[in-house]
């Protein structure tokens, strides 16, 4: 009973909405109404899919599903049994392995529709994606990425690699990389460069932006327009500013004092002595804006080698220099050293203590994209260390010498030699104490030398050693006395 008043009650239902009109279009043509639509839907049907494609074979599909969605299901579902699969398999499921335009569905009762999922993905065109219908047979093509190809490059949204497809015109394809790039206020011309199958020879096609040009497979497309040079040209400032921040630049006009101006100015308590200014028109600063450009983003052969790069360009740069130097070993351990600080430092020598004074030779500097400035706050300290009872930073006080901050550091402790160095703090030069006359100055180092311990073997064999050549002296010697009688 309950069964056949849920039967008649459903019956009812489709009745119903049969009458109301509700219908569902599929490219142009009429379907089932809504009801004897979604009856029909939850009957699976059989779609095959051939051609170029890693699991070719008959699949399970609802009638509701477009090809995209279908596609995107199958390739998921393989993997996820990415353990099962070869790498060959894994290669052809890669994203430029599976090919997105050129696809075509061949109907049971012989019709062919063209299939272009990338220009569906980018407009929206569902005309490229249409339903799929019972015995629908999927064919991919043939897909070689590194020939079958066209690139654009220059003034597009999206510059890179397009795959080709018979038939394909300039628009076609200026439209799957998303159209022209609207910072630049006109496109000049676009260039075509075409070869010719030996790759020998070059054949430049220039043609207007609107131009309706057939294309061949490995063309490759420059889109020139004009740099305005419109770019978020920044500098960053740190510290001792009332402003502190990325300040906005123009390009090779800004200068020093314009850039302390725009970031509040000094504080009373920066100091400009210690201050630093680096540069980012390093060699390294350069490749990592390149690295960041979306043009070489999109070429994998470039990304790799460029942070493959800078990971080892510190120890390139040494090698570089040393490899022609005429150098001891132990000139080559000091040189090793003071270029390892240059790298790391990658800083200009500018002394920006005249930057308040705008007629100045440093306030006049210009500055580039990427330039830091680092201001610290002025030192009211000096630091000590080494072989003192307790090390740290001690009140700087005028007038008093090195023997005042050692005994406020407790004194020299029992392994020190007696040897004490003052460090300059802006120079990092180093002054032996009773050599000269030093004046101490904030931020100055201070530093107590240790005694260095050598065990008796040490001296056992520097001893065997002063033996060897006394001997040897002695031998040489005896044999002159000898040969002179």
């Amino acid at each position: 009973m309950i069964r056949s008043v849920f039967l008649f009650s459903l019956l009812a239902l489709q009745v119903s909405m049969h009458s109301s009109g509700w219908a569902q279009s599929d490219e142009g043509s009429s379907r089932s109404s809504f009801g004897s639509s979604s009856m029909v839907g939850l009957i699976p049907i059989s779609v095959t899919i051939g051609g170029d494609f890693p699991f070719a074979g008959s699949y399970q599909a609802a009638p509701t599903e477009r090809i995209d969605l279908f596609i995107t299901r199958i390739v998921n579902a393989a993997l996820t049994q990415s353990r099962e699969l070869t790498f060959w398999e894994k290669s052809g499921m890669s994203r430029w392995g599976l090919p997105l335009r050129g696809l075509v569905i061949r109907r049971a009762d012989g019709t062919t529709i063209p299939v272009d999922l990338l220009k569906y993905r980018l407009t929206g065109d569902l005309s490229m994606n249409p339903y799929l219908r019972n015995d629908d047979f999927i064919q991919f093509p043939v897909y070689k990425s590194d020939r079958n190809f066209v690139s654009v490059y220059g003034a597009v949204k999206r510059p890179g690699r397009v795959q080709f497809v018979e038939g394909d015109r300039l628009a076609d394809v200026i439209q799957l990389v998303d159209g022209f790039d609207t910072s630049h206020e006109t496109v000049d011309r676009i260039e075509i460069s075409r070869l010719n199958q030996a790759g020998t020879r070059e054949e430049i096609i220039s043609v207007s932006p609107n131009a309706e040009v057939p294309l061949q497979m490995g063309d490759r497309i420059r889109v020139v327009a004009a740099d305005k040079f419109k770019y978020d040209y920044k500098i960053l400032v740190v510290g001792e500013v009332f402003n502190p921040g990325f300040i906005s630049i123009t390009r090779n006009t800004t200068t020093l004092h314009e850039v302390l101006k725009k970031a509040g100015g000094l504080k009373p308590d920066g100091s400009l002595d210690y201050a630093r200014y680096f540069s980012g028109a390093t060699v390294s600063g350069q490749l990592r804006k390149a690295i960041e450009d979306t043009r070489i983003q999109t070429e994998g052969q470039y990304l790799g080698p460029l942070t493959q790069y800078l990971s080892i360009e510190p120890q390139l740069n040494i090698m570089e220099m040393a490899r022609m130097s005429s150098l001891t070993v132990e000139d080559s351990a000091t040189f090793s050293l003071d270029n390892q600080v240059r790298l790391l430092q990658q800083g200009d020598f500018v002394d920006l203590t005249g930057l308040p004074d705008p007629a100045s030779a440093v306030s006049q500097t210009i500055v580039q994209d990427g330039d830091v400035i680092i201001i610290p706050k002025k030192p009211t300290s000096v630091y000590v260390f080494g072989q003192v009872k307790r090390i740290g930073n001690l009140p700087y006080i005028a007038g008093k010498d090195f023997q005042f901050y050692i005994e406020q550091s407790g004194g020299l402790g029992e392994e020190a030699t007696g040897e004490i160095y003052v460090i300059k703090g802006k120079s990092r030069s180093w002054l032996k104490v009773g050599e000269q006359s030093i004046k101490l100055e904030p931020g100055d180092f201070i530093w107590a030398a240790k005694e260095v311990k050598r065990p008796f073997s040490y001296w056992l064999n520097v001893a065997g050693g002063v033996s060897a050549v006394i001997g040897s002296v002695a031998t040489v010697m005896l044999l002159i006395i000898q040969l002179g009688k």
